[in-house]
């Protein structure tokens, strides 16, 4: 069987959103460039950034890791 991560809190997940397009963009890749190093889609990437699906703590790892940063380093940053 296997185990579902649990999902960022509202507030975690905004702020994993908003980094997460900040740091993408500073690197210079597109969703579509960010959905292949993740081994998913444009609009999986889309649909995130947006704030539009509730982050699992996996996913947004996943993410840290693809934008060169760490699930800290992209769940407490700032909403500008």
């Amino acid at each position: 069987m296997t185990s579902v991560s649990p999902r960022l809190s509202f507030s975690e997940g905004m702020r994993a959103a908003a980094e997460m397009r900040r740091r993408r963009k500073a690197l210079g890749l597109s969703q579509t460039a960010l959905g292949v190093k993740l081994g998913t889609s444009k609009t999986w990437v889309a649909f995130r950034e947006r704030g539009s699906v509730r982050m699992r703590e996996g996913d947004a790892a996943r993410i840290a890791t693809a934008l060169g940063t760490d699930l800290a380093g992209l769940t407490k940053a700032e909403i500008a």
